[in-house]
């Protein structure tokens, strides 16, 4: 990166990374009048902060706008960094390993579940086996569809 020769002067790119403020609106500023302008592509650099605090107050806008999507960026890579941390550390588990274990866990109770009423049809009322056979199906369909909303906290 090219930096500026003197301490009290900065370079554009210098200015981008302190500000957030892209060059091509600080060179605009500049032609407008609102920042002292880039003598030999540098400027100066506590002129130009000072002016863009200025320009920024009397417009209304506080600064922090101008670091507030740098800010969101930076946060949402560290936290993906950390959740690919702790997928490798073990902390965590695949969503699509997770449903697996899960099917693989409920499956042979659901199939128990979905085959009752053919089995105990008859037991439970051996004169009507069909009406005990809907009853039972009744039961069944009303506990698969609970099973399928969200569990109370």
């Amino acid at each position: 990166m090219k930096t500026a020769k003197r301490p009290d002067q900065a370079t554009g790119k210098e200015l981008v990374e302190l500000t957030g403020i892209p060059l091509r609106t600080l060179h605009h500023l500049a032609s407008e009048g609102h920042i002292p302008k880039p003598k030999d592509g540098r400027w100066p650099r506590a002129g130009t902060v000072r002016a863009l605090l200025r320009h920024y107050r009397k417009r209304g806008k506080r600064v922090e706008p101008l670091f507030e999507e740098k800010r969101r960026l930076t946060a949402a890579q560290a936290d993906a960094q950390e959740l690919r941390n702790r997928e490798l550390a073990g902390d965590l588990i695949p969503l699509a390993t997770m449903e697996a274990r899960v099917r693989d866990l409920t499956g042979p109770a659901r199939a128990f579940i979905v085959a009752c009423p053919a089995i105990y049809a008859a037991r439970a009322n051996p004169a009507d086996p069909q009406t005990a056979r809907k009853a039972l199906e009744t039961l069944r369909d009303d506990y698969l569809r609970t099973s399928k909303e969200p569990c109370a906290s």
